[in-house]
């Protein structure tokens, strides 16, 4: 696999009669069908060839999706100018659009109104304190 592309999540689920894999890839520059289709074939071959399942399988591959948690630093990097909804460890919510990702640390700006004055406040925030972060889904934008 080459290094612009890299793996999100393997889930592996299902009933042991009909086993479902799961692969969930992602790139630097987001990912094609047809390169989710390379690897499904290569996975298949390789699961066929070492006899890794013995039973009927199901295989997927395929991107996280926008609507899947952001994981890896790369991820974040990827979706600066988007909003993220980003859910600490704490338990506190930050809503904001993604401006910067350095070294272990995220900033997002946000607009807060102050006495009828919007004015935009940037918030610091560590990699090591989320629990969830999501991109906002928003059309009009």
């Amino acid at each position: 696999m080459s290094e612009e592309y890299f793996i999100v999540e393997i889930i592996i689920g299902g009933i042991k009669i009909k086993p479902k894999i799961t692969i969930l890839l992602d790139g630097d520059n987001g990912i094609t069908i047809d390169y989710c289709a390379e690897i499904s074939r290569k996975v298949a071959n390789e699961i066929e060839e070492k006899n890794i399942i013995d039973t009927a399988y199901t295989l997927e591959v395929s991107s996280p999706g926008i609507d899947f948690p952001l994981k890896f630093h790369r991820q974040y990097k990827k979706n600066i100018g988007r909003k993220l909804e980003i859910e600490l460890i704490d338990g506190n919510i930050k809503t904001g659009k993604l401006e910067e990702v350095n070294e272990g640390i995220l900033y997002l700006s946000a607009d807060k109104k102050k006495k009828a004055i919007e004015e935009t406040v940037k918030q610091e925030i560590k990699l090591e304190e989320i629990k969830k972060a999501v991109v906002i889904i928003s059309f009009g934008d």
